[in-house]
C-alpha cells in the first residue's frame, strides 16, 4: 500500500506520457490530484526544466528537503514502482522474461520511436489538416504518407517484441503496456487506424477493459474526438452539426472591433454583463417575449483543441468534461446581463406539498438532460419554461418526463399527468421538437436509443386547470403517410392557427432547404400541410439553424398565451464552400397570413455578418431585435458577445 505522502501531477489529460504516469498511479492506487499545465508554460517551466510534461510532485518526501519534484515518465514510473510494488508492473527474470530489462528495453523503444511515428507523423497533422479544412482527403493522405510509412515500421517492430496473445508480455500487465496504450488510443481517433493489425487491435480491446484505463480517457484526443460519433450512435446526435459547432469558424474579416460596442452596417457588436455562460455545445434557448428574457439550458462544454506531446507540446488546456451540463442561465435583454440560475432554484412538489422537498424548500439544480426539447408558455399568466425528454445523465435513462420552470418565483417540478385512458405510453427519447400554444404542449418526433429510427409521432399534452395536473390528449400519434421528414424547430404561426415545423436531419450530411421542407401543423384539426413553394433559393449545406418567431410589438402585449406571430425568421450557418473550414450567416423572413400573403424574403446579412470575425454560435429574438451570441474565439469559450440586427432599420 502506497504511504500516506501526497501526490501532483503537472501535465494535461491529452499529453500521451502524462496519461501513462496517471495509468500507473490509477492501477496501483495512489492518491494524487493534477494541475493542467500546457508545454513552456509558467507552471510547466516552474516544475520541468526544459518545460515539458510531465512532473510529479512528492509533497513532504523529506522534511529536510521539502516537496520533491521528479521528471521524466521513466523515472516517475521507477519510483511509483518503488513506493507501491504491488501490484506489479515489473517481470522477473528467469521466471517471465531472459531478463527483466526487456520490459525496459521496450518502453524505451515506445517513449523515443513511437512517439514520433505515432503523434508527430501522423495523429497531428492529420488532426490539424482535418480541424483547419484547407485540404481535401486525399491531400491530406499525399502530405501524411511518409508518416504512415515509418508508422507502420514501428508497429511493425512492436509487434514483433510482443507475446503472441495478452498484453505485451502476455498474461502480465507491465508499464510496457502502460507506455504504448496512450499512442495507440490517440492513432485510433484518426482514419489512419485502420494499418493497425489484428494483434494489437485484440490487444487494444484488452486494455480497454482496465479500470484504469476507463479512470483516464477524460479530456484525452480519442475520448473527445469519438464522443459525438458515440452520441450518435446511441442518442442520435448529428456528429457534422456537433463537429462544426466545435471546430468550424464563422468567416473572418478586420479584427479592429472596438471592446464595448461598434456597429458594421445594420448589425452593432456589444459585451454581455453580469454572471456569463459557457459557450455550450448542444444547448437549448427559450425566449420570454414580453419580459425581455432569455433562457439557455445545458448542453456539451466545449473543449479546446489541444495537441499533446512530452517532448515539444503546444497546447490549450480544456474542460475534461464532456457529458451534458445543467447550467441554466438567463439574459435579460434590456440590460445585456445574464445571471446564473444553476444553483437557485427551488424543488419542488406541487403535487404533494407535504413531502420532504415541500417542507425544506431548498435549492436543487436541475438533472442533466441531453438534448431535451425545451419551450416558453405562461399558464395562468405564470411565465413558465417547459423541459422535455433528453438523456439523464445521472439517472443514465432516456427520459419522457416535463418538467416545469416557474421562472417568476424560481421553482421546478416534475410535471404529474392524470392517467391516461385507452392511450399508449409516451416513449422516452431524445431531441423531440416542443412547442407551447395555449396552456398546451405539442410535441413531434425525437429519436429513441439506440440505432431505431427517428419517432414519426406526435404528442400533446394539455394543462387541466381544475386539476393542476396535465393531460396526455394525444400520444404519439403517426405521422400521415406523405409526412416522411424528421423536425427540429417550430414556432406558432397564423395567428396561432398553425404550427410552422422546420426539417431535422436523420443522416450524416447537412441539410438542404427548400420551401416544401416546411410544414404546417395544425392543432384544431391535427393535421400536416406543405408550405408553398416560394421560389426564393433557400440554404444548401446548412450545419444547424434557428427558426424563430418574429413579433415586433410582442412586448408590448397583455396576454397570458402565445402572441399572434406575423412572420418568422429562419436562420442558417452553412458550410462556405470557396473557403473551406468557415461558415456563412444568413437570415430569411418568412411572412405569413392573415398579417401578409405567404412569400419569403432573404435579410442579406452574410455580407454584414461575414465582416466580423466573431464565433457566433446562438440566435434569438425579442421584440424588434434579433440578436447572435459567440465570442470572439479567443480565451475561454464563454458567451460574452452580442450582435444585434434590426429587422426596422
Amino acid at each position: 500500500m502506497a504511504p500516506a505522502s501526497s501526490h501532483t501531477v503537472i501535465g494535461t489529460p491529452f499529453s500521451t506520457f502524462t496519461r501513462t504516469i496517471t495509468l500507473g498511479l490509477e492501477y496501483k492506487g495512489v492518491s494524487y490530484v493534477r494541475k493542467a499545465a500546457i508545454p513552456q508554460s509558467a507552471l510547466a517551466v516552474e516544475n520541468h526544466p526544459f518545460g515539458y510534461l510531465p512532473t510529479l510532485v512528492i509533497h513532504d518526501a523529506n522534511n529536510s528537503h521539502g516537496d520533491i519534484k521528479l521528471c521524466e515518465s521513466q523515472a516517475i514510473a521507477k519510483y511509483i514502482d518503488r513506493i507501491c510494488p504491488a501490484p506489479s508492473l515489473q517481470l522477473q527474470s528467469g521466471v517471465d522474461l531472459p531478463v527483466e530489462e526487456k520490459v525496459w528495453e521496450f518502453v524505451s523503444i515506445v517513449a523515443s520511436f513511437g512517439f514520433p511515428a505515432v503523434e508527430v507523423g501522423v495523429v497531428k497533422p492529420r488532426v490539424k489538416a482535418t480541424d483547419e479544412g484547407k485540404l481535401s482527403e486525399p491531400k491530406i493522405e499525399v502530405q501524411i504518407n511518409e508518416g504512415v510509412q515509418q508508422l507502420k515500421r514501428f508497429l511493425s517492430v512492436v509487434e514483433s517484441l510482443m507475446h503472441a496473445e495478452g498484453y505485451a508480455f502476455g498474461g502480465k500487465l507491465t508499464w510496457a503496456d502502460f507506455f504504448l496504450y496512450p499512442l495507440l488510443s490517440d492513432l485510433r481517433a484518426v482514419p489512419e487506424w485502420t494499418v493497425v493489425e489484428n494483434r494489437l487491435q485484440a490487444w487494444m480491446e484488452l486494455m480497454d477493459k482496465l479500470p484504469a484505463v476507463k479512470a483516464t480517457e477524460n479530456g484525452t484526443l480519442s475520448f473527445r474526438r469519438l464522443y459525438l460519433i458515440l452520441s450518435y450512435v446511441f442518442f442520435g446526435l448529428n456528429p457534422i452539426s456537433a463537429f462544426a459547432l466545435k471546430h468550424l469558424k464563422p468567416r473572418s474579416g478586420s479584427r479592429n472591433m472596438p471592446e464595448n460596442t461598434a456597429r458594421i452596417g445594420r448589425l452593432k457588436v456589444t459585451n454581455f454583463k453580469g454572471e456569463l455562460p459557457k459557450l455550450t455545445i448542444l444547448c437549448q434557448t427559450a425566449e420570454d417575449q414580453r419580459r425581455g428574457k432569455l433562457y439557455i439550458y445545458g448542453g456539451i462544454y466545449p473543449p479546446d483543441a489541444v495537441d499533446e506531446e512530452e517532448e515539444s507540446e503546444s497546447s490549450d488546456t480544456g474542460s475534461e468534461d464532456e457529458t451534458p451540463c445543467n447550467d441554466f442561465h438567463v439574459c435579460d435583454v434590456a440590460k445585456m446581463e445574464f445571471t446564473n440560475l444553476t444553483d437557485s432554484l427551488v424543488y419542488t412538489t406541487p403535487a404533494d406539498p407535504f413531502s420532504a422537498a415541500g417542507h425544506t424548500r431548498s435549492t436543487k439544480p436541475l438533472p442533466s438532460l441531453h438534448m431535451p426539447g425545451l419551450a416558453f408558455t405562461e399558464i395562468r399568466g405564470v411565465p413558465v419554461v417547459l423541459i422535455f425528454g433528453g438523456y439523464d445523465r445521472d439517472l443514465d435513462e432516456v427520459s419522457s418526463k416535463l418538467i416545469a420552470i416557474n421562472t417568476l418565483h424560481l421553482e421546478w417540478f416534475y410535471v404529474t399527468f392524470e392517467p391516461p385512458r385507452n392511450l399508449a405510453t409516451i416513449a422516452p427519447r431524445f431531441k423531440p421538437t416542443v412547442v407551447a400554444l395555449n396552456e398546451r404542449l405539442y410535441i413531434f418526433g425525437g429519436k429513441l436509443a439506440g440505432k431505431r429510427p427517428h419517432l414519426r409521432t406526435y404528442s400533446v399534452a394539455a394543462f387541466q386547470p381544475g386539476t393542476f395536473q396535465w393531460k396526455w390528449v394525444a400520444a404519439d400519434e403517426p405521422y400521415p403517410a406523405e409526412v416522411k421528414q424528421a423536425f427540429r424547430n417550430g414556432v406558432v404561426v397564423h395567428g396561432e392557427q398553425a404550427i410552422l415545423l422546420g426539417p431535422g436531419r436523420t443522416t450524416d450530411e447537412p441539410i438542404n432547404f427548400v420551401s416544401n421542407s416546411f410544414y404546417y401543423f395544425i392543432p384544431r384539426t391535427r393535421t400536416f400541410e406543405r408550405l408553398r413553394p416560394s421560389g426564393v433559393r433557400l440554404p444548401r449545406a446548412v450545419e444547424w439553424y434557428y427558426l424563430r418567431a418574429y413579433d415586433p410589438d410582442a412586448s408590448q402585449k397583455d396576454v397570458v398565451c402565445q402572441p399572434t406571430v406575423p412572420s418568422a425568421i429562419l436562420c442558417a450557418w452553412t458550410k462556405d464552400l470557396k473557403q473551406k473550414g468557415y461558415l456563412d450567416t444568413e437570415g430569411w423572413r418568412f411572412f405569413l397570413p392573415p398579417d401578409e400573403p405567404e412569400h419569403i424574403e432573404c435579410l442579406n446579412m452574410k455580407a454584414e455578418v461575414a465582416k466580423l470575425d466573431l464565433n457566433l454560435h446562438r440566435f434569438a429574438i425579442i421584440g424588434k431585435k434579433m440578436f447572435f451570441m459567440g465570442n470572439n474565439g479567443e480565451g475561454e469559450k464563454i458567451c460574452d458577445t452580442i450582435v444585434e440586427f434590426s429587422l426596422e432599420e
